[in-house]
């Protein structure tokens, strides 16, 4: 959002269409709850509002309100989801003032001894309230800039309590395809970080039986190709490291809660699909080999390539016979499990040492090589041939 003037009667008018006005600047969040699912006043109708028969694509008072409730309530949300009992309000953050104490700004200083308490409350009256389905409007029909983004942080909130999740995925299986396709086609930071993180909170209440919608939604080609995305951006240095790091972080913890499902459900995705995983796992690996790269989350690489490698027999089999594969894995070893090795995470050298076990182990049992006597010690770099053939 840009810098705001001011307009008469307090209100803030920002350039990209957005309002401040005095009343809604404010943590109550009753009345924020109230703000946002508002259908109809004086000064017009809401074109978010579920009842409308025809919603006009008009952008009123009504709506501008319910854009800055929304955004206030996610403040509030996000900062007492970390025990928090501060945040910035849109005027705040426009106005350039620090951050406001809640019990300053409408909520009792009582009430927020217990803010994981709270947290639950607001969701739970943003729910009951038809506070979420205004907002799902939003994110399918957001009219101006910004709303699409808000709307999925709310959601975010809202769906970190595991019934509403479960409810949501019930009620709206729609959502999960449009979330994939947010996350393949959009903007990374406006879109593609927002909208996953609506769905990492989602896929771990996702029923054996509702599976096939996660499927449908191709939600692993969506994430792989976005991942694909990230790395143009990054050699085109269109946008800045931190940006794209926290996507493929997110992206790769997604991956592995899909991948924790039993065989009997990975095998709704079809080999391409599973096969993309890996092709993006080497990317990650490769630039890890550089000792410059200080990526945080290779562990969730390798973790979700393991596991792959338990599930597919074919799989495991070409990883373990690719020599430019196990060059890769060598490299990895010599930079994460030598003597002078010092990686960020501790636990990378544990999880390379599991993923050539798992290798190793799967081709004794292809009949490829003798099994081992004592098959339990994890398989060192010598007993698992990883160097490149010349």
């Amino acid at each position: 959002m840009s810098v705001p003037c001011q307009r008469n009667e307090g209100i803030l008018e920002l350039e990209n269409g957005w309002r401040c006005f005095p009343d809604v600047d404010t943590f109550h969040y009753s009345k924020l709850v109230q703000v946002l699912t508002c259908q109809k006043t004086a000064r017009g109708s809401s074109p978010w509002h579920p009842e409308q028969p025809s919603p006009s694509p008009k952008v009123t008072d009504v709506a501008l309100r319910q854009l800055e409730a929304l955004f206030n309530i996610s403040q509030l949300l996000f900062a007492l989801s970390r025990g928090d009992r501060s945040n910035a309000s849109l005027r705040d953050l426009h106005l350039g003032r620090t951050p406001a104490l809640f019990q300053r700004r409408g909520i009792h200083r009582n009430i927020l001894s217990n803010p994981r308490a709270l947290f639950l409350r607001v969701v739970d009256d943003l729910v009951a309230s038809g506070g979420v389905t205004v907002a799902l409007s939003m994110l399918r029909r957001p009219l101006m800039p910004m709303v699409r983004q808000k709307s999925l942080d709310l959601l975010t909130n809202v769906l970190a309590v595991d019934r509403h999740a479960r409810s949501l995925l019930q009620s709206d299986k729609p959502l999960l395809r449009q979330l994939a396709l947010l996350i393949r086609d959009g903007d990374v930071l406006a879109d593609k970080i927002p909208a996953l993180s609506v769905l990492h909170r989602m896929l771990p209440c996702i029923e054996p039986s509702d599976y096939c919608h996660l499927v449908s939604a191709a939600f692993i080609d969506c994430v792989v190709a976005s991942l694909r995305h990230c790395d143009e951006l990054r050699r085109l240095q269109r946008t800045t490291e931190p940006i794209l790091t926290r996507f493929e972080v997110l992206a790769w913890q997604s991956i592995q809660t899909v991948l924790a499902a039993d065989d009997s459900t990975l095998r709704q995705w079809g080999r391409r699909s599973l096969a993309s995983i890996v092709r993006s796992a080497r990317l990650i690996m490769k630039r890890c080999t550089d000792e410059s790269c200080m990526w945080p989350h290779l562990r969730l690489v390798l973790q979700s390539v393991q596991r792959l490698a338990l599930f597919s027999d074919e799989l495991s089999a070409k990883l373990s016979e690719n020599a430019e594969f196990r060059a890769l894995l060598g490299a990895l070893l010599r930079r994460f499990c030598g003597q002078q090795a010092h990686p960020v995470d501790p636990g990378i050298p544990s999880t390379l040492n599991q993923l050539l076990r798992v290798l190793y182990l799967r081709k004794c049992q292809r009949g490829d090589q003798e099994k081992p006597a004592d098959a339990s010690d994890p398989p060192s770099e010598a007993r698992f041939p990883i160097a490149s053939s010349q």
